[in-house]
């Protein structure tokens, strides 16, 4: 049994408190009920504990531990498969018709103000060639 199947048991047990006439009966399962969850929560903790004391016994021994395995989600948590996928589909798309690097819009302005001709951009390319 885990603290979340113990907290909703304490949760189902809770509105029969109410029905308790007598104080006393109900004030010692109000305190039991929280040294319950105390006891749990003190329980998780422990075992938190014992794993990493684990760990490190294991890493002093000279075995490996446990991976570290970071999560591939975003930080909202809030995205759906069918938005990734359109999301996947779309960056193929566009993949296929990229080629290149990017210029900012100050570089395209100026590049679309120059006049080019095919000759020098040829020149260009094979000074390019020579250089590396």
């Amino acid at each position: 049994m885990n603290r979340a199947d113990i907290s909703s048991l304490l949760g189902k047990i809770e509105p029969d408190l109410k029905q308790i006439d007598d104080k006393a009966q109900k004030a010692a399962v109000s305190t039991l009920m929280n040294i319950v969850e105390f006891s749990v929560a003190e329980v998780d903790g422990l075992h938190g504990q014992v794993q990493t004391l684990n760990d490190e016994i294991n890493r002093l021994k000279g075995e490996q531990g446990k991976p570290d395995i970071k999560s591939n989600k975003t930080s909202d948590g809030d995205v759906s498969s069918e938005k990734e996928r359109r999301k996947a589909e779309e960056s193929d798309e566009t993949g296929l018709q990229q080629e290149g690097f990017k210029l900012g819009k100050s570089s395209l302005e100026q590049l679309k103000e120059q006049d080019f001709d095919a000759v020098k951009i040829i020149q260009f390319y094979q000074w390019l060639n020579t250089q590396q």
